[in-house]
């Protein structure tokens, strides 16, 4: 695992599906105002992974390498391989993880 610096943070699709739901949920349930608030703590979060990418726990259930970095309510889920992160989703912290991989 690299200690260095990532150059690519990618977002699957999936990835990004996730955060897109997330967010229309918060807007829908908190406000516009909780949304901007919301995206910029999990941008932030995200952002990390190119300074620290091993912030997250490794997984041992999930294995294949797997991380999890815990976002306040949200869990980013992501493999480093050599100096690239790729989040593969981004589950609620009470969704089963291992099912939505």
């Amino acid at each position: 695992m690299p200690s260095h610096k990532i150059s690519q943070v990618i977002l699957t699709l999936q990835a990004k599906e996730d955060l897109q739901d997330i967010l229309q949920y918060t807007e829908q349930t908190w406000g516009p105002s909780q949304r901007r608030r919301y995206a910029s703590l999990l941008g932030k979060a995200i952002k990390s992974l190119y300074t620290t990418p091993l912030l997250g726990h490794k997984s041992v259930v999930l294995g294949r390498n797997y991380r999890t970095l815990h976002m306040e309510k949200h869990l980013a889920v992501y493999k480093v391989e050599e100096d690239v992160v790729t989040i593969v989703r981004v589950l609620h912290q009470n969704r089963d993880v291992e099912r939505h991989l």
